[in-house]
């Protein structure tokens, strides 16, 4: 998920909150949700087993017991994987303190953040998803056009190079598990025909390689949707390009934090994606948003957001849950899930592990 860093700042590109009167209006045509059943989900199998991370410029400058701070974090938490949503972005490189082979930069003499996140991944039990290279206009570039198929060419050396350089320096970690698709998909991006056919033949392409470069390991990728996607149409566009890629594990955000979808409307999109899953053999998994957005283009502001009372969160965690596979991915808990976030996210915190020990 390509969010801001902390509590308000935005998502990188993207920012598709949709107001709700026009939320209201777009469910119209979904097929209305039966009355609301009592939640029968087990509280324990509604637990997060993962985090994203997002890395920005000031990662760099992290001292050690900032680092150590976060993962004992997580370990409270029981957390057991988590996703670097990128570690080239733009043109600022996190994997690495040289200048990496795209030209990006990172900060001579210092320990790379990637380096960082797998030394104390390793040494907490934890497994790691590698993103590869983020361009933060790829969300006005991958539109249809005469420019696309260029576009996503270079979109594929970025990322093939990225994936190469990971694999050399980190391949044999002992967190590695796998890599992380940094571009998420909407369908209604990838019209059927030449967009939907250079998507399917970029990521086809790529999750070869990436195959190639780490054979046995994960390959992910994450998508969303809205009330302007159908659900049917959702499983037809994830169950194409499932069906003739590389990827092990699909995961499916739940826009609930963003406003995209009513929680009474979640249910219809998770059952499109397990039919999507199912019918490819994938994994899913289902990230869950742990914040409120407040500001945004629908109140001409730039993106914030604050971290979900649990009182709300938890419903989308007992919705979400027996779709997910091993377990929820918050997105996410350093933000808003742990003291690190602020007053709000340490209740949530505080409040997520009351909820955890009632729940044994």
């Amino acid at each position: 998920m390509n969010w801001g860093m902390g509590n308000t700042t935005g998502r990188a590109g993207r920012c598709m909150t949709t107001p709700l009167v026009l939320l209201a209006a777009l469910t119209v045509g979904l097929a209305q949700p039966a009355a609301a059943a009592p939640i029968t989900t087990p509280p324990g199998s509604a637990r997060f087993s993962a985090t994203f991370i997002q890395l920005w410029a000031d990662h760099w400058n992290w001292p050690q017991a900032r680092w150590q701070e976060t993962f004992r974090y997580y370990r409270s938490l029981g957390l057991k994987e988590i996703y670097v949503q990128w570690t080239v972005y733009d043109a600022i490189n996190y994997y690495s303190p040289g200048v990496n082979p795209l030209g990006a930069v990172g900060q001579a003499g210092k320990t790379a953040p990637v380096s960082q996140i797998l030394q104390l991944a390793g040494e907490s039990g934890m497994a790691v998803h590698l993103g590869l290279a983020f361009h933060s206009g790829f969300w006005q570039n991958a539109k249809p056009g005469p420019q696309l198929a260029g576009y996503m060419a270079d979109q594929y050396r970025r990322s093939a190079v990225a994936a190469a350089e990971l694999a050399r320096l980190y391949g044999r970690e002992r967190a590695f598990a796998g890599f992380y698709i940094s571009e998420e998909l909407d369908d209604l991006m990838w019209p059927a025909g030449q967009p939907r056919d250079l998507l399917v033949d970029h990521f086809s392409r790529l999750s070869t390689e990436l195959e190639r470069l780490a054979p046995g390991k994960a390959i992910t990728i994450s998508g969303y949707g809205g009330a302007r996607t159908e659900p049917a149409r959702l499983q037809t566009f994830w169950t194409d390009l499932l069906a003739r890629t590389r990827f092990t594990t699909v995961m499916f955000q739940d826009g609930i934090g963003v406003g995209n979808l009513p929680l009474a409307y979640l249910r219809q999109y998770l059952d499109a994606m397990k039919q999507a899953a199912e019918q490819t053999q994938k994994e899913l998994r289902v990230i869950v948003e742990t914040f409120r957005q407040v500001d945004g283009e629908f109140n001409g502001r730039s993106f914030r957001a604050i971290p979900a009372p649990f009182p709300l969160l938890l419903p989308q965690m007992q919705v979400a849950a027996p779709y997910s596979a091993g377990g929820l991915v918050a997105f996410t808990v350093s933000d808003y899930l742990s003291p690190m976030g602020g007053d709000d996210a340490a209740r949530g915190y505080q409040s997520y592990l009351d909820w955890m020990l009632q729940s044994l």
